[in-house]
């Protein structure tokens, strides 16, 4: 049977992970948000594009190269989501098979209450996010 202490640092780490997860979820859907393909010029880089143009001095031509290459940096950002999320999923998984390996039956039902409570707001924000 596990100690306290260590089922102490456990539930902390996994917390830890928990909110690590979250946090770079946040900030993945905030990033890839501002970028979003809405079509070449589109406004959810134009607050970084006037601001480019003002600090800068941009000439029209260079305005116009400038969105380009944010255009195609926004489907590179999209790409490397689309390949990365499968790799974070499997990481995922694997981090809660193992925390459910350390807890005991009632633990391991409170987990999956907590697993599904997260899924269930992630989930809504994807669909809102869509």
């Amino acid at each position: 049977m596990m100690n306290l202490s260590k089922f102490k640092a456990l539930v902390v780490i996994a917390v830890v992970f928990l909110l690590g997860a979250l946090a770079g979820a946040s900030l993945s859907r905030t990033v890839l948000r501002s970028i979003s393909a809405r079509g070449p010029h589109h406004h959810s880089r134009g607050p970084f594009i006037e601001k480019l143009q003002k600090r800068l001095d941009l000439s029209a031509e260079q305005r116009t190269q400038v969105q380009a290459i944010l255009d195609e940096s926004h489907q590179q950002f999209g790409s490397l989501h689309k390949s990365v999320k499968p790799q974070f999923e499997t990481i995922r998984q694997q981090m809660a098979q193992r925390i459910r390996k350390q807890l005991n039956p009632d633990q391991a039902r409170e987990f999956a209450a907590m697993r599904a409570e997260y899924e269930q707001r992630r989930a809504k924000r994807e669909k809102k996010y869509r």
